[in-house]
């Protein structure tokens, strides 16, 4: 019975120091490490400039990220375990960059100061419950107010900035006269329709016709024409337009240069001989001896199609002619079926004639024959007279 209560008050020990120890060994967990913090001001000689993207880098990874207030400020956090902390990483804003060291709770102040050009003005302002913003920019300048709408249930801020080229590392537009370039940044893939009002006096400086105006959107590394309307109020023009994301912006004209299309060369038409102009036929035969007839007319004009030769017909003289065994070769009775003038030629070349042989050709030679009969008399008459005297 004694050793029954002994093991049930080990038991008991047991888990009363199990109960006691566990919220110790729990507390004795390491706890995540405090972040480093990076904040600081973008300021140009106009001030914070609103609306700027600032990121911090290691190795080319982004980290982190926020924008720039109205008044230019930043306040940003980074996860020393998302970093290697031996390494410095990189804080950039634009076309400026600056390493820092890292370590865990740190807090570094790292200001910015943009060119003079970089700027003309900026501002930025929350979202609303509709989903729309509306940006003022200062009094005088080019572009007075950008207002965005990102349909219901969005929610962050909208930051403008005029800037006197294009930003965030967009080419110049340089197929179109600019009025303002603007860079627009909205919440992270937001879109929506843009509403720009541009004085008219910056239309007229740039040569663009209110009518002509359109916002043009640098995305996937080109400048693209958005469908655009206009409305004249006042001395201001509103152009609206629908955006698929929002980065670099222009307010431009209608373009100035198009690309030059490559001709395309016009076929040269082949001439094509008129009916009956082809070469003349070849010549007729010769006139037969004896009872032969006259020889075959004149060839007719060479044709056209080679499927349209007629074959001439005999005359009766012809026919007679072609009776006899030496008469003219059959090519003289039917001219080559050659569609061109060349075969026509050719027939007329191997279509000469070849009389027919008369009675005068044939036999022995008469001078000849009559020399030897003369001779022969008067070899006889000597021969004669020789036996008379004897």
């Amino acid at each position: 019975m004694s050793r029954n209560q002994t093991a049930v008050r080990l038991l008991v020990v047991a888990v009363v120091a199990m109960a006691v120890l566990g919220p110790v060994g729990a507390a004795t967990a390491t706890p995540p490490e405090p972040p480093q913090r990076y904040f600081g001001t973008v300021a140009d000689d106009n001030g914070g400039v609103g609306g700027l993207t600032v990121e911090v880098t290691q190795d080319g990874t982004v980290v982190a990220t926020d924008q720039t207030n109205s008044d230019g400020y930043y306040d940003l956090k980074v996860n020393t375990s998302d970093v290697d902390t031996s390494q410095q990483v990189t804080i950039s804003v634009q076309d400026q960059t600056k390493s820092r060291d890292i370590s865990s709770g740190g807090s570094t102040e790292v200001d910015f100061t943009l060119a003079d050009s970089d700027t003309i003005a900026g501002g930025s302002a929350p979202v609303g419950n509709d989903g729309s913003a509306t940006v003022d920019l200062p009094s005088g300048n080019d572009v007075s107010r950008v207002s965005v709408n990102l349909g219901a249930g969005a929610t962050g801020d909208v930051s403008v900035r005029q800037t006197t080229g294009a930003s965030g590392g967009a080419p110049a537009l340089t197929d179109r006269p600019v009025a303002a370039y603007l860079d627009i940044t909205g919440p992270e893939g937001s879109s929506g329709t843009v509403s720009v009002t541009i004085s008219q006096s910056a239309l007229d400086n740039a040569g663009i016709a209110p009518e002509d105006a359109v916002i043009v959107h640098y995305v996937d590394g080109a400048w693209t024409a958005l469908d655009t309307t206009s409305e004249t109020s006042g001395s201001n023009v509103i152009l609206t337009a629908t955006a698929s994301s929002f980065s670099p912006f222009a307010v431009a004209g209608a373009q100035t240069q198009e690309g030059t299309a490559t001709p395309t060369p016009t076929p040269t038409a082949t001439p094509t001989p008129a009916p009956g102009s082809g070469g003349g036929g070849g010549g007729g035969g010769g006139g037969g001896g004896g009872g032969g007839g006259g020889g075959g007319g004149g060839g007719g004009g060479g044709a056209d199609d080679a499927t349209t030769t007629a074959t001439p017909t005999p005359t009766p003289d012809e026919v007679t002619a072609t009776a006899t065994p030496t008469d003219e070769p059959t090519a003289t009775a039917t001219p080559t079926d050659e569609p061109t003038a060349t075969a026509t030629d050719t027939a007329t070349q191997t279509a000469s004639p070849t009389d027919t042989p008369s009675d005068d050709g044939g036999g022995l030679p008469i001078l000849p024959i009559v020399g030897v009969i003369v001779v022969a008399l008067v070899a006889g008459a000597l021969l004669y007279a020789r036996q008379n005297e004897a």
